[in-house]
């Protein structure tokens, strides 16, 4: 939406449009093309975009609008009853320009230059005592909030911590996005299969395979895209699972009773914990 209120922005400024379905026609594709150049920052003498990405999808959001326009007018929609059977024929034939000629107009510039952009930037790597002094970091603030929480020392602040740290860890260990694991459900990881017998897979196992099996848990999530994503994760991480399912009772009575009584300075706290670190919170 905000893609289309800037596109409008533009074309207003260069055009005598009053409405977005004004738009809509093949007449105005070339102040289309001309406004996605503007507003994904088009140089023409290096023939560059500062928001190559955005000029490349906005070809798809515009036949996107034209499928909403088209739908409308068909099934007679209250605010576009005033609108005629040529309007749609219009639609039509613009939604057929973008689809044959967006790509050669803006399309194609734009991905060369975005695939230009990924080449030149460098990838920084850290060194593997960097990731270890990190990783004892991280380890030695889940123990010590592991060890609070055990001792119902402030719970709600040692808990967040506490899901910080698994999140953290999960994350560096497997090298994903936080959108890929940050929607582990306590009862996946719960799940057990190792009484399962299965000798045939067993035994085709290399040594090294078997070791890992032992040290760590394959757990399979559904990322922001509901697709099966596998994740690895440490044995040595049970312990805190547990102690965080204990206290989870206590937390989220916590949050009941801040969000009754309109508790302000609290509910931003908790909102937060509630949503970003879903690894421990989901049910």
């Amino acid at each position: 939406m905000r893609e289309l209120a800037r596109l409008k922005i533009v074309l207003k400024k260069s055009t005598t449009i009053t409405d977005f379905i004004d738009l809509l026609t093949p007449e105005m594709y070339g102040h289309l093309v001309s406004a996605a150049k503007i507003i994904s920052g088009y140089n023409p003498e290096t023939k560059t975009f500062r928001a190559s990405s955005l000029a490349l999808h906005i070809g798809s959001t515009l036949k996107f609008v034209c499928d909403i326009a088209k739908k409308t007018i068909i099934t007679r929609n209250p605010l576009f009853l005033h609108l005629k059977t040529e309007t749609k024929q219009k639609i039509d034939v613009l939604q057929d320009i973008i689809t044959n000629h967006w790509c050669n107009d803006l399309s194609n510039l734009a991905n060369k230059c975005l695939n230009e952009k990924k080449w030149k930037k460098l990838k920084l790597l850290p060194l593997t005592a960097d990731i270890n002094t990190f990783n004892n970091y991280v380890a030695s603030l889940a123990d010590t909030a592991y060890e609070k929480l055990q001792n119902g020392e402030e719970i709600e602040n040692n808990y967040k911590i506490l899901a910080e740290c698994v999140l953290t860890t999960v994350l560096v260990f497997n090298r994903k996005r936080v959108g890929e694991i940050q929607f582990l459900e306590i009862q996946a990881y719960e799940r057990d299969f190792e009484n399962i017998n299965q000798e045939e897979t067993l035994n085709s196992l290399t040594e090294l395979e078997k070791t890992m099996s032992a040290t760590f848990k394959r757990v399979v999530v559904f990322g922001k895209d509901e697709k099966e994503d596998t994740v690895v994760v440490a044995r040595q991480l049970s312990k805190i699972m547990r102690v965080k399912k204990r206290k989870r009772t206590c937390i989220e009575n916590y949050i009941e009773v801040v969000e009754r009584y309109n508790l302000q300075d609290f509910r931003c706290h908790f909102r937060l914990t509630k949503t970003t670190f879903k690894i421990v919170l989901i049910k």
